[in-house]
């Protein structure tokens, strides 16, 4: 949903290769879900709501550069604060929702009910950028040879220290056509955000016909 809010974007060139910037904006009110234990019995009763804070402004800043070598390889290195992450108390209510769900689906405990609820779990997990800071590190190469470039995303949760890599690497074919190969590795305790990640590591492999 958009969510009002203002910002300021600041930039400079050091040189001919490096890049420092940074990236500042409020936003009022919340997009973030927070889950409720409302009363433990059988089964569990929660509730998920949206925060009643829209008079509030949240702080979001962006701190980064990136260098460009001679050969061509390209790295970046952020930091993200996110000031509408969940804090210590608000994420221990979410992954006390998700294991309590799971744990009693694996039983066959009201298999449906407990199928609803992580599908819930499954849609706050994939909305946004869940905690409050993140270190953000890319090296990328678009032409390591002739006919391959690559590239390799590293993203930690410094909150949980939690954190995904993302290889990934073009192979061009022909002049018209490339074969995509990439990976997402999660890794982390199974109670932090890349940890508690129910769908495990990823790979695709992208063919590409250029007409």
């Amino acid at each position: 949903s958009a969510i009002p809010g203002t910002g300021l974007n600041i930039s400079t060139t050091i040189g001919e290769a490096l890049v420092l910037y940074t990236e500042t904006a409020l936003r009022w009110g919340s997009d973030r879900k927070i889950v409720k234990l409302i009363k433990e019995s059988t089964p569990n009763i929660y509730e998920i709501d949206n925060p009643d804070d829209s008079d509030r402004a949240y702080p979001h800043i962006l701190a980064g550069g990136h260098y460009t070598f001679k050969e061509g390889t390209n790295i970046i290195l952020e930091y993200l604060y996110n000031g509408d992450g969940y804090n210590s108390k608000e994420w221990n209510a979410l992954k006390g929702f998700i294991k309590y769900s799971y744990d009693e689906y694996k039983t066959g405990f009201l298999k449906e009910l407990m199928k609803g609820n992580l599908l819930q779990a499954n849609e706050i997990m994939r909305f946004r950028e869940l905690r409050r800071n993140y270190i953000f590190a890319r090296i990328s190469n678009s032409g390591i040879t002739e006919k391959i470039d690559g590239a390799l995303v590293f993203l930690l949760n410094a909150d949980d220290k939690s954190f995904l890599i993302y290889p990934s690497m073009d192979y061009k074919i022909r002049g018209n056509s490339t074969l995509g190969l990439a990976t997402i590795i999660f890794t982390g305790k199974d109670d932090t955000e890349f940890g508690i990640t129910h769908w495990g590591s990823e790979f695709s492999m992208i063919y590409r016909y250029f007409f």
